[in-house]
């Protein structure tokens, strides 16, 4: 499979996204690894279910891949592989078209700010040795909570975005090519005008705003998983650990700032195809998959809509 840009080589007619060939590239490293562990390489007509058993084990017992979705993104790469390989004349495997060539999927367990959490990462202050880069971190944070923007576009934001009146940024998506215009609020303003925050890189922003999250004070305990070493034959791996209690700075990624602005958003009562227009989603179920609702959070939204529904006799009591 040639994952390459040419024109020639486009999925459907549609530009492959350099994301896209990355994650191809990712999983042909694995089949190819696969072919070697077997001391055979499989043809397309060879894809069988016998294959997609021992192909998930292997993934799990010699690559220790046990996260679902990472599974799932293997399986489903291998299905575009042998569609393509399909349409350019390969025979392949009935067993593509069957059920149990399923492409497995776990929910992500993600984090989002609440208000008062936001309000202590506005208020958090830095080391003088760290103020530049933290404070900088920050506020891309800050914008991305309060304007719903992805990291990728966040990174490009300028004074040049804003608008003739001043009041609104627009600027092209870079994951969906699309315009979009939000309404700037006056923190988002302050800080644009002000002191325009610099390019940086993923892995910094994520090693550093949990860094920030702490400093912060976000350290009440939430359920998780964050990736460990294990060590295996005297060699050093990672993988994703297990669900369990631990502080919520560090699930914080540069992801949590979009997934703080459609929560805030929707606890504060804003229409959700209000807030969808803005993420992106196209449907409602994708949409509240992706806000982050604690226990916490549930149990003061039915006390609240309780004590709206409740008696005044049985408030007061």
């Amino acid at each position: 499979i040639n994952c390459s840009n040419s024109p020639s080589k486009r999925h459907l007619g549609n530009k492959i996204a350099s994301r896209t060939i990355l994650s191809y590239q990712t999983t042909f490293k694995k089949l190819k690894a696969f072919d070697t562990y077997c001391k055979k390489s499989h043809k397309p007509n060879e894809i069988d279910q016998n294959y997609y058993d021992s192909f998930l084990a292997f993934l799990e017992d010699q690559l220790y891949i046990t996260n679902l979705n990472t599974q799932g993104e293997s399986i489903r790469n291998l299905k575009t592989f042998l569609h393509q390989l399909s349409r350019e004349g390969y025979e392949i495997h009935p067993f593509i078209k069957d059920n149990n060539f399923v492409i497995r999927r776990e929910k992500a367990i993600t984090v989002a700010f609440d208000e008062s959490e936001l309000e202590q990462l506005i208020n958090v202050e830095f080391p003088e040795e760290k103020l530049k880069n933290f404070k900088n971190i920050r506020d891309l944070f800050i914008i991305g909570c309060k304007t719903g923007l992805r990291f990728s576009d966040l990174i490009r934001l300028t004074p040049d975005h804003i608008d003739d009146t001043g009041e609104y940024i627009t600027i092209i998506q870079h994951k969906t090519k699309a315009p979009i215009t939000i309404k700037m609020l006056p923190l988002v303003k302050e800080i644009l005008t002000e002191r325009p925050p610099f390019k940086v890189g993923s892995s910094a922003f994520n090693e550093n705003i949990k860094q920030i999250s702490k400093d912060a004070g976000i350290c009440r305990t939430v359920d998780g998983r964050i990736v460990e070493p294990i060590e295996i034959d005297g060699k050093e791996y990672h993988r994703l650990g297990k669900v369990k209690r631990i502080p919520k700075y560090k699930m914080v990624t540069s992801h949590t700032a979009r997934r703080t602005f459609a929560t805030i958003a929707i606890r504060r009562g804003v229409p959700v195809h209000t807030v969808m227009g803005v993420t992106g989603h196209k449907s409602t179920k994708d949409f509240y998959s992706y806000i982050s609702m604690e226990d916490t959070t549930k149990a003061d939204d039915f006390k609240l809509i309780f004590d709206r529904l409740a008696p005044k006799r049985d408030i007061q009591a």
